[in-house]
């Protein structure tokens, strides 16, 4: 998305930091990439699913979204959805409300298609591709 010039060196910077901060507090449980044109609509996104239970133990080939062709002006929002029930759940909420998160997102709705599994160490990650992009 930073090679494409989807967002900035900052924002993929802080949406770094940001999920490494939720996955060391173990409270990340999804979070989506979501794609829309600058008149709103939206054009779909990736959603990736968190598994810290080894339950995920393939590595598929990453790659494959063509970030290039969606419109150019495309709004990119990172949507993270944390596990409410997980231990450090309200101090990782309380540190997302002082780095300038809301509370406003909605989830990525519609078919979906498989886009990848991925892991390492016990952690992996199921990516759903949304839309046609």
């Amino acid at each position: 998305m930073w090679n494409a010039g989807l967002i900035t060196t900052e924002k993929c910077n802080s949406w770094r930091a940001d999920l490494l901060y939720l996955l060391n507090k173990q409270v990340l449980s999804q979070f989506e990439f979501q794609f829309r044109k600058p008149n709103g609509e939206q054009i779909g996104g990736l959603c990736q699913v968190v598994k810290n239970d080894g339950s995920i133990s393939i590595d598929d080939d990453s790659g494959g979204n063509d970030f290039y062709n969606l419109p150019s002006n495309t709004h990119v929002s990172l949507l993270a959805i944390l596990d409410t029930e997980a231990h450090n759940y309200n101090e990782a909420n309380e540190e997302l409300e002082k780095r300038g998160w809301g509370n406003n997102g909605k989830k990525l709705t519609g078919a979906s298609n498989s886009h990848g599994s991925y892991s390492k160490d016990g952690y992996g990650l199921n990516i759903k591709k949304f839309g046609e992009w």
